[in-house]
C-alpha cells in the first residue's frame, strides 16, 4: 500500500501482523478497510495521474488496486509489483515491511485457512503437518491464495543487493519497531500497541514438534538469515 502524504510504501507480506500495522494508516486517513476501486486504478494512476495529484483525494492506496487481483493476493502488493507500475514515482518513498518468524507465520496460514473453511482440516498436530508437507513438496494441492501466502517473505521485498530504503517491523517486536519508525511514519506516532510475542510463544507450540520446526526453518532459510531469526 501507498500512504502518498507521509512518501511511505507499506508491504503488506501475508500472516505477518500486516493488518494490524494497514489499519493505523486506514484509521489515520479514514480509508475503509474493505473499500474497493475499479481493476484501472493502476492503469490510470501510472499514465495519467501522478501520484501527487491522486493524493489529495486518495491519500492511501491498498495492494487490492494494483492488477485487479484481490481475490488471490487479498491486500497484499510486492516491491516488485509496486515498483513495476509507479517506477520513479517512487523514488524518495521509505519503504516499509512486517516480518515474522517463519514457524509461527506457517501455523498462522494454516489456521487463517482452517478458520475459514478453504482447507478441509482441523487444528491438530496431524493436519498442521500434512499442510507444512504439502507446502515442502511443491504445493500441488494448494490453492493459488495458499500458494501466495507460503511464499517466503524476502520475495515481497527488494533483494538484498537493491540499494532501497526499508526498514523492518518484527511481528514479534511489533511495539518497540512501530515506535521506533514514529519519527519518520506519522501514522505510528501515539499509538499503543500490546508488547506481545517478544518471547516467540504462541499456540502453535503445541503443534509444531523439533523435527517439523527445523524443517519448515530449512524451508524458509532465506528468511531465517535475512530477519536474524
Amino acid at each position: 500500500m501507498i500512504i502518498i502524504p507521509e512518501k511511505v510504501v507499506y508491504i503488506k507480506v501475508p500472516k505477518a501482523a500486516s493488518t494490524t500495522i494497514a489499519r493505523m494508516f486506514w484509521d489515520r486517513y479514514g480509508v475503509e478497510q474493505t473499500a474497493t476501486m475499479n481493476g484501472e486504478v493502476a492503469t490510470n494512476v501510472r499514465h495519467f495521474f501522478s501520484l501527487e495529484q491522486v493524493g489529495t483525494k486518495v491519500p492511501v492506496l491498498n495492494g487490492n488496486w494494483f492488477f485487479n487481483r484481490s481475490g488471490a493476493f487479498g491486500w497484499h502488493a510486492g516491491y516488485q509489483d509496486l515498483k513495476h507500475v509507479f517506477g520513479e514515482q517512487l523514488r524518495g518513498y521509505h519503504w516499509v515491511a512486517s516480518v515474522r518468524h517463519p514457524v509461527a507465520r506457517m501455523f498462522s496460514v494454516f489456521s487463517f485457512q482452517v478458520a475459514k473453511g478453504r482447507i478441509n482440516a482441523s487444528l491438530t498436530e496431524a493436519d498442521f503437518t500434512s499442510f507444512c508437507q504439502a507446502v515442502f513438496e511443491g504445493g500441488r494441492d494448494l490453492t493459488q491464495q495458499q500458494h501466495v501466502h507460503t511464499w517466503t517473505q524476502s520475495r515481497w521485498l527488494p533483494a538484498p543487493s537493491e540499494e532501497q530504503e526499508l526498514s523492518l517491523i518484527r511481528q514479534e517486536n511489533l511495539a518497540d519497531d512501530v515506535a521506533a519508525l514514529a519519527a519518520r511514519v506519522p501514522s505510528f506516532g501515539g499509538v499503543q500497541l500490546a508488547h506481545a510475542n517478544r518471547s516467540f510463544q504462541g499456540d502453535w507450540q503445541r503443534f509444531v514438534g523439533p523435527a517439523l520446526r527445523k524443517q519448515i526453518e530449512d524451508h524458509y532459510t532465506e528468511d531465517m538469515e535475512r530477519f536474524g531469526y
